[in-house]
């Protein structure tokens, strides 16, 4: 199947055209990346559901306090950001798999070069976990904390964090030379 282009857009004129531009849309490398990104999205938002938010802030293991002031209109919320942190690591890996296995497949990278290109990965994805915990420390700031809230602060990090992972994987992890 041929890459999506612009004339594909243009060029609708019934529902068959609409599926295969779906098509192209998702077998795309964009696509993919993105299929890959909403895999690393659920299992980050079910391992925080599942394991982190119970152990990190429920029964609070590392004894972190609520919120800590920064300002008087600033606080910051110590266990949803581990918690959010360890979830991130999660869906990073899961990404990272799917990306090599599927989206980069023709580039696909394995043994020494896997490890060092996940370590690259990192260094590169850097600023989506910032974004993502950045985005969710401001709106916890604003909204404050809640099981809902905090799944919503995160997916609104994930969609922002998504575009700046996708210009960096092209870019050098998954680059030709």
């Amino acid at each position: 199947m041929k890459e999506l282009n612009l004339n594909d857009i243009k060029n609708i004129k019934n529902i068959n055209d609409i599926i295969i531009l779906v098509k192209k849309l998702i077998f795309s490398r964009f696509g993919k990346v993105f299929v890959a990104g909403g895999f690393g999205a659920v299992s980050q938002l079910l391992s925080y559901g599942v394991v982190f938010k119970i152990i990190i802030v429920n029964l609070n293991v590392f004894n972190l306090p609520e919120s800590i002031l920064i300002s008087n209109r600033f606080p910051l919320y110590p266990k949803f950001f581990l918690a959010q942190l360890f979830a991130i690591e999660v869906g990073i890996f899961v990404t990272f798999f799917i990306n090599n296995s599927w989206a980069f497949s023709d580039k696909k990278l394995k043994g020494m070069l896997f490890l060092r290109r996940f370590l690259k990965n990192h260094l590169v994805v850097v600023g989506a976990i910032v974004i993502q915990l950045v985005i969710g420390q401001i709106l916890a700031s604003i909204f404050g904390v809640g099981v809902i809230r905090d799944y919503v602060y995160q997916i609104v990090g994930i969609l922002v964090g998504l575009f700046w992972n996708f210009y960096f994987y092209q870019r050098i992890i998954w680059k030709t030379k």
